[in-house]
C-alpha cells in the first residue's frame, strides 16, 4: 500500500477494492485504502492515517452500507464522504438506510454532490461530529511504525503461553514500555494523542472493543471526541501510574502495581523521571504510598493531581503495558514482582508462621448472609478470623506471607495472595453472580491450589444476556456442607 502526498483539499483517502489497487495506486491522490471485505483491517488503516478531510469510497459492492459509517466517523468534523452507490436492489436500499441512520444520529448531513454526476450514482455526506480512534494494545506497534511522531519503544518483555488449567489456557502479551509524545492525560485513565485514544487508557489490553467509562463509544473502535483541553503543560518525562479507581486496594494491586515492572528501564532512559496519577483529593493514603514505594516509585517525584483539576499535556509519557489484566492474563514476571514488593512491605513486620488466616469482609456489597456461621466453621478449623482493614498494610502482607492457608470472602481482601508464593492452599467464597476472576489468576502465578466455593445469590440477573450490577453485588449464602467438605480436605 502506498501513501501519496496530500493536496490543497487536506488529508484525502480513496477506498478501493483489492483487485483495483493496480489501477488506482498510480492515479489516486492522498492515502490509498484497500478494502478486502473485512472491516477490522479497514478500521486499522483509517486509524493509522486519519482523520481525513475527504474520503472517496469507490469500492462498491454489497458491503457499501457497512463501510459507510466506518468511513464517515474517520472524517474530521466538517469533512466530506463521497460514496459511489451500488446499483438498484437490496444493496442500494441498505445504503439508503445507512445514510438515513447517520443523519438521524446527528453524525452527518447530506450535501449536494458534483452536479455532473447523476444522483443515482453517488451520495455525499458532511460529518457533523468528530470522533477519536481507539488504539488497542495490539495496534500500538503498527501505530509507532506508521506514525513515528507518536513515540518510540524503550523496552520489551516477551509474552508467554500458560498451559490449560482450571481457568483455561491463556497467553500473556508482550509487555512494552513506550515513550509517547505530547499526550493529553485526563482523569479516569484517559490518554489522548491528536485524534487517537492510546492503549494506556484501557484496563484490559486484549479486549477487541476497548472500554473506558470516560468515553462515549459510538461505533467499534470510535468514540465521540470529548474535546479535552489541557489545564497545564508538564515538561519532561512522566511515568504513567493512573488508575481507573483511585486508591482502591484491589485495583492498586492488580492494575497499578502491574504497570511498575518497567520503572527501572524508564529511569535509565530518563534519569529525571517523574510519576503522574490522579486522586480524588490530591493526596493518597499512606498504605497506597507505601505500596508504590515498595514497587520502586520515588514518592518525592510523584505528582498526584485532583480529578477536578482536569487534563494535562505531558511532553513525554512513559507508559507500560500492564502485567495483569482482569480475566485475561497474568504475565509470569509478576511471579517476581509481587513477592519483591511483599518483601519490602513486610520487612519490619512480624507474624506467626504456619498459621491459617480467614479474611472476613465487612461491606454492604456482596455480603454473606450466613457470615457468622461460615466464620465459626473456619475458626473451629484453626483459622484466625481477621479483617484486613484493621491491620497496618505491612502487617497484612506479613500475615499472609507467614501463612500456610488463606481463606476468605472473594474480592480485593483476597488479593494479598499475590504476595505469598509459599501458600499451600487458598479458599475463596463468592456468590454465583460474582465472577471472582482474580483469585484464579493470582493463585495460578505461584502454582497455589484454589478452592472456590459458590454460594446462592439472592439477586439473580435481570436478563439472560449477562450479569447486571445489582446481581454482581448481590448478597449470598454459602452452603455450610461445602465449607465442611473443603476443610476436611486440608492437611
Amino acid at each position: 500500500m502506498s501513501r501519496g502526498c496530500v493536496g490543497d483539499e487536506g488529508r484525502v483517502a480513496t477506498v478501493v477494492r483489492a483487485d483495483d489497487v493496480a489501477t488506482f495506486s498510480s492515479t489516486s491522490a492522498g492515502h490509498l485504502v484497500v478494502f478486502d471485505g473485512r472491516l477490522g483491517p479497514l478500521r486499522t488503516e483509517l486509524m493509522l492515517a486519519g482523520p481525513f478531510d475527504r474520503i472517496e469510497d469507490h469500492a462498491g459492492g454489497a458491503a457499501t452500507a457497512k463501510r459507510l459509517p466506518e468511513l464517515l466517523l474517520a472524517l474530521r468534523r466538517g469533512g466530506v464522504l463521497s460514496v459511489v452507490l451500488p446499483g438498484a436492489g437490496s444493496a442500494r436500499a441498505r445504503v439508503d438506510v445507512a445514510v438515513a441512520e447517520c443523519v438521524e444520529l446527528g453524525w452527518a448531513e447530506v450535501v449536494a454532490a458534483d452536479p455532473s454526476v447523476p444522483a443515482s450514482m453517488r451520495v455525499e455526506l458532511r460529518a457533523l461530529t468528530g470522533t477519536l480512534a481507539l488504539v488497542r494494545e495490539q495496534q500500538m506497534d503498527r501505530l509507532l511504525a506508521s506514525v513515528p511522531e507518536t513515540g518510540r519503544e524503550i523496552h520489551r518483555v516477551a509474552g508467554e503461553s500458560d498451559p490449560a488449567t482450571t481457568i483455561g489456557s491463556f497467553r500473556s502479551p508482550d509487555l512494552v514500555l513506550r515513550e509517547l509524545a505530547d499526550v493529553i492525560c485526563a482523569p479516569r485513565m484517559l490518554c489522548v494523542q491528536g485524534a487517537r485514544v492510546l492503549s494506556p487508557s484501557f484496563r484490559r489490553p486484549l479486549q477487541q472493543r476497548p472500554v473506558n467509562k470516560a468515553l462515549d463509544v459510538v461505533a467499534p473502535g470510535r468514540a465521540r471526541d470529548p474535546g479535552l483541553r489541557a489545564q497545564e503543560h508538564l515538561p519532561g518525562a512522566w511515568y504513567y501510574l493512573d488508575n481507573a479507581v483511585p486508591s482502591h486496594f484491589g485495583h492498586v494491586v492488580t492494575e497499578q502495581l502491574a504497570t511498575t515492572w518497567a520503572i527501572e528501564a524508564a529511569a535509565a532512559a530518563h534519569p529525571d523521571l517523574r510519576f503522574l496519577l490522579y486522586t480524588r483529593t490530591g493526596e493518597f493514603p499512606r498504605w497506597h504510598q507505601r505500596m508504590l514505594a515498595a514497587a520502586g516509585v520515588d514518592l518525592d517525584r510523584v505528582t498526584a493531581r485532583v480529578v477536578t483539576e482536569g487534563p494535562v499535556a505531558v511532553e513525554h509519557l512513559l507508559a507500560a503495558t500492564p502485567g495483569y489484566a482482569v480475566g485475561q492474563y497474568a504475565h509470569p514476571l509478576l511471579r517476581e514482582l509481587y513477592p519483591a514488593v511483599g518483601d519490602r512491605l513486610a520487612q519490619n513486620a512480624s507474624s506467626p508462621t504456619g498459621r491459617r488466616i480467614f479474611w472476613t469482609r465487612d461491606s454492604p456489597k456482596r455480603a454473606c448472609r450466613n457470615r457468622a456461621e461460615v466464620e465459626a466453621r473456619f475458626a473451629a478449623a484453626g483459622f484466625d478470623v481477621l479483617a484486613p482493614e484493621s491491620l497496618d498494610i505491612a502487617e497484612q502482607i506479613a500475615a499472609v506471607r507467614s501463612a500456610d492457608v488463606v481463606a476468605g470472602f472473594s474480592g480485593s481482601n483476597m488479593f494479598h495472595v499475590a504476595f505469598a508464593p509459599q501458600l499451600r492452599q487458598v479458599i475463596a467464597l463468592a456468590s454465583t453472580t460474582y465472577p471472582a476472576d482474580n483469585e484464579p489468576f493470582l493463585t495460578r502465578l505461584h502454582g497455589v491450589p484454589l478452592s472456590l466455593l459458590r454460594g446462592r445469590a439472592l439477586t439473580e440477573p435481570s436478563s439472560a444476556s449477562g450479569i447486571d450490577l445489582e446481581a454482581f453485588h448481590s448478597d449470598y449464602e454459602i452452603d455450610l456442607a461445602d465449607v465442611d467438605s473443603v476443610l476436611a480436605d486440608l492437611d
